[in-house]
Formats: C-alpha cells, structure tokens, sequence
C-alpha cells in the first residue's frame, strides 16, 4: 500500500528535480566549454 500512495508524488517531484537539474546543468556545462574556447582563441 505505501508504495502505491506514494509512488506518484514521488516520481513527479523527481522527475522535475531531474529535468531542472538536468537543464541547469547543461546551460553550465554549454557556459564552461565557450568561456574555455574563448580562451583558447585569445591565446
């Protein structure tokens, strides 16, 4: 029974954690890798 109430609120909030993160995360990386190439290229 624990499983089935909690189950879904659950694996909603997760799965938004796991988008926002994953969003976040991406948008840092993307941010990281240009500002390394800009230096890259200014040298």
């Amino acid at each position: 029974m624990y499983l089935t109430v909690h189950f879904p609120t659950d694996v909603l909030a997760g799965t938004i954690l796991g988008i926002i993160y994953g969003i976040a995360g991406g948008k840092l990386c993307n941010i990281i890798t240009a500002h390394i190439a800009a230096r890259r290229q200014a040298k």
